[in-house]
């Protein structure tokens, strides 16, 4: 005769629906990438280089121009000054300078900004002026008729890829064992 046998999954189902839905909302996770993120697409202005390679040069027209006539940006900076003399009331200042360009992109790549979601991390650069950036990162033609070379500086980098999947499967995996945790999320760049 045969014995029933007997099996308590409860445990199971209850740790795969904890991990269902961790895996819902990962909004958490995606806050804790905008830092590396920010880390990973400066790593690409300072090295001056996309998915592809380095980015073009500068033309020789565009150098001359920019000889003949002082490329300027406008640069701003806030500034903390007293009202009167012995007192603790500050006045914060925004002072602002023109300063020559020097980066290939000028601010583009300094202008990305970082928004997370439920489901998702985005990034854009901030700067909306007629589609400016989207020119610069893929190619093509701007302002009056200039060839713009592309330069893709708007990708996540394979490092930053395995280090965004590490965390999301930490903090997945958290809802099956509690005491796992999502910790720091650092590039070493």
């Amino acid at each position: 005769m045969g014995r029933d046998l007997v099996i308590n999954m409860t445990d199971v189902e209850r740790g795969f629906a904890a991990m269902k839905r961790r895996a819902d909302t990962v909004r958490t996770v995606f806050q804790a990438l905008k830092r590396p993120a920010a880390q990973d697409h400066a790593d690409h202005a300072a090295r001056a280089m996309g998915p592809d390679g380095p980015w073009p040069r500068r033309s020789r027209a565009t150098l001359a121009k920019l000889e003949d006539r002082a490329a300027v940006v406008r640069v701003s900076r806030r500034r903390r000054t007293r009202t009167h003399r012995g007192t603790n009331t500050k006045i914060t200042t925004t002072v602002t300078h023109l300063a020559r360009a020097r980066e290939l992109l000028g601010s583009l790549p300094r202008s990305m900004r970082f928004t997370a979601s439920a489901k998702e991390l985005k990034a854009a650069s901030g700067i909306r002026r007629r589609g400016l950036a989207e020119v610069h990162n893929s190619g093509g033609t701007a302002g009056r008729g200039a060839r713009i070379p592309r330069r893709t500086y708007i990708y996540w980098s394979e490092r930053f890829t395995r280090l965004a999947s590490e965390a999301i499967e930490t903090h997945v995996f958290g809802g099956w064992d509690p005491s796992i945790r999502l910790k720091r999320l650092s590039l070493s760049l």
